[in-house]
């Protein structure tokens, strides 16, 4: 809605500021209101009052969809924004095609074979049974490296001596890399961008021959040759998914032109 006042000259819009004040104040159902100093909005008469001189008044009017007001409209605008928003998370869930689920149940057998032999320094998990999202649990890094040095002293204050990673597969694995988000202790250097792992290996230098098994004992040396190391050892933290995918992609933009980045 908007309010305007009748000048000598025909009708005179408020500014927006105003017109929402005045608007405010009659959706509130006042009587009157003042608008400042020199003048004073009468609803009843719909007259601008001189508070000096009550006699000098100016005829106002309110104009607009007599069911749709700026705040309603504001109100609408949300509620149609936020519906989309829920659309497209929809979308996002729903389950994207996946080219070859039968490689990937492979490989996750394999790695559970050598899981079970204890010739790998990690353990696998399903997520949520989900075949495309895999938890890790890294442990035994070089003694000498920071990050094991750092595991130790957290071990000793949270009684945990793992890293835990996820591996996020996309649908059309094995021809993409999957996504590897560092989740706990908040980890900082060896290529670790705010829990998101940038590497040559996740991006030019992927090939569908690589197997998961063969890509954490990569990530174990990347994070050992980058001198990784825990952000804060006296505390528990994590990096959400939403920051390592945030992490990812500025790396990801600003080493775009760096062939050598690993």
């Amino acid at each position: 809605m908007s309010w305007s006042w009748k000048s000598d000259n025909g009708w005179t819009a408020y500014s927006e500021d105003d017109s929402d004040r005045i608007e405010n104040a009659h959706s509130k159902g006042q009587k009157t209101f003042k608008m400042n100093d020199t003048y004073k909005i009468d609803f009843k008469t719909m007259n601008q009052v001189r508070i000096d001189d009550p006699g000098r008044v100016r005829k106002i009017k309110r104009e607009g969809p007599p069911a749709e007001d700026k705040k309603k409209r504001k109100q609408e605008e949300e509620e149609k924004a936020n519906k989309k928003k829920k659309e497209e998370k929809k979308e996002e869930k729903k389950e994207e095609v996946r080219l070859n689920p039968k490689r990937l149940q492979k490989d996750f057998q394999k790695t559970k074979q050598a899981e079970a032999k204890g010739t790998c320094p990690f353990v696998a998990e399903l997520i949520d049974e989900d075949l495309y999202k895999w938890e890790i649990k890294l442990h035994e890094f070089d003694p000498s490296c920071k990050l094991a040095k750092d595991l130790v002293q957290y071990e000793k204050k949270h009684g945990v001596n793992t890293l835990t990673m996820r591996l996020y597969f996309p649908g059309d694995y094995p021809l993409s890399a999957p996504f590897v988000h560092c989740v706990t202790p908040k980890i900082t250097g060896g290529y670790v961008f705010s829990g998101g792992l940038c590497a040559s290996v996740l991006m030019q230098g992927w090939a569908a021959g690589i197997i998961p098994e063969s890509l954490i004992l990569q990530i174990r040396q990347l994070l050992t040759e980058g001198n990784a190391g825990i952000n804060n050892i006296n505390k528990v933290e994590f990096w959400s998914e939403s920051e390592a995918r945030a992490g990812f992609n500025m790396a990801k933009s600003a080493h775009s032109n760096d062939k050598s980045f690993e």
